[in-house]
């Protein structure tokens, strides 16, 4: 996905990082410093860790000029955030021996380890992978972990929105292979097919993107702050689709009032077999007009379709009726730019139909 057009500091980056690899391998090694390269932090976000220091040291080790207090938080992938009883004892077991002793469960499923020395990445990560855990995409201008309702009590469609949940974290899954050659030091088989992101592209997306799938009447995963949601919708005990959320979310840039947090906009339903498909074509859309491939006016008299390359959707972009049925192209995914671009979005080709305006409450 992407463009000629000028690039960003961090695209620049992203873009020269030969699929997200940079030079992390050769840092790990450097044993007389506990950080990584500066370009190497902004890609091992998409590996699932930030580098962070000790703020409460580093006033005396600068007087000492001594290399701040390093360490690292490391985020899991954790679609639906279930994990099974070996794997929380493995959690705990890593917490324990690489980590700083404790756990964080965070508020969208995941789990986090923090005070991380450079030299217990790679042991910590290994330890994961051989428990089918990992941390790739936890982080970075990618999809996130994709949370679901929690609500084990009715089991058979708890099962459908975490599974769920799960095939949409699997299918948005960065294609690179750089997490694996690097932590479990897999070697790139000589002559293999050309490495590439189908999705994302080389310079992977301008920000983050959050989905989450809600079983009513709960919303424990507040399904209308994220940039794309879905609602089930139950009939006779089973999920016949989903309502789709667009555009919702909490963040914003400080001094920057055309950025605000907002709820999404219910656009319409999907089937169940299809709420892969929007997900891939909402991303895409989103994508589509960051980089200036679509361009959506406020002028434009007709209506124009954007048709996804991965999947038989499509996704119709035209002028809104009027100011109640507009919202801008950036805040309707809480992207800067475009401003002027009030559109509706009206339809996933002839798939997407008018919302469910009812849920089955038990």
């Amino acid at each position: 996905m992407d463009a000629e057009r000028p690039l960003s500091a961090n695209e620049r980056i992203k873009a020269a990082s030969n699929f997200l690899r940079g030079t992390i391998a050769e840092g790990l090694r450097q044993i007389e410093t506990g950080a990584l390269a500066d370009d190497d932090t902004q890609l091992t976000k998409f590996h699932g860790f930030y580098q962070q220091d000790d703020r409460d040291l580093r006033a005396e080790r600068g007087k000492q000029r001594m290399e701040k207090a390093f360490s690292f938080m490391v985020r899991m992938r954790v679609p639906a955030g279930i994990l099974t009883p070996v794997q929380w004892l493995k959690v705990e077991k890593l917490a324990v021996e690489r980590a700083n002793h404790t756990i964080r469960l965070t508020t969208r499923e995941t789990v986090q380890f923090h005070g991380i020395l450079k030299g217990n990445l790679k042991p910590l990560m290994q330890g994961l992978h051989d428990d089918l855990l990992d941390t790739i995409a936890a982080c970075g201008d990618v999809n996130r972990n994709v949370i679901a309702t929690t609500d084990p009590w009715r089991r058979a469609l708890y099962a459908t929105v975490s599974g769920l949940a799960r095939d949409i974290a699997a299918h948005l899954l960065p294609h690179s292979r750089a997490w694996h050659e690097i932590w479990l030091e897999d070697e790139k088989v000589s002559g293999g097919v050309v490495e590439d992101e189908p999705i994302y592209g080389r310079t992977y997306m301008p920000r983050k993107f959050k989905i989450a799938v809600a079983l009513p009447p709960h919303n424990d995963v507040d399904v209308f702050a994220h940039d794309l949601g879905f609602i089930a919708i139950v009939e006779r005990g089973r999920i016949i689709g989903y309502n789709v959320v667009v555009g919702g979310g909490m963040g914003m840039t400080h001094g920057e009032p055309e950025t605000y947090p907002r709820t999404g906009n219910v656009i319409g339903f999907c089937k169940a077999r299809d709420a892969i498909d929007v997900a891939a074509v909402s991303l895409e859309f989103l994508q589509l007009v960051r980089f200036g491939i679509v361009s959506i006016s406020a002028a434009a008299d007709v209506e124009k379709p954007v048709v996804s390359s991965k999947s038989n959707l499509s996704l119709v972009a035209r002028p809104a009726a009027s100011a109640n049925d507009t919202v801008t192209c950036d805040s309707l995914f809480r992207r800067r730019g475009r401003r002027e671009a009030h559109v509706q979005i009206a339809a996933f080709g002839s798939e997407l139909a008018k919302p469910a305006d009812r849920y089955d409450v038990p």
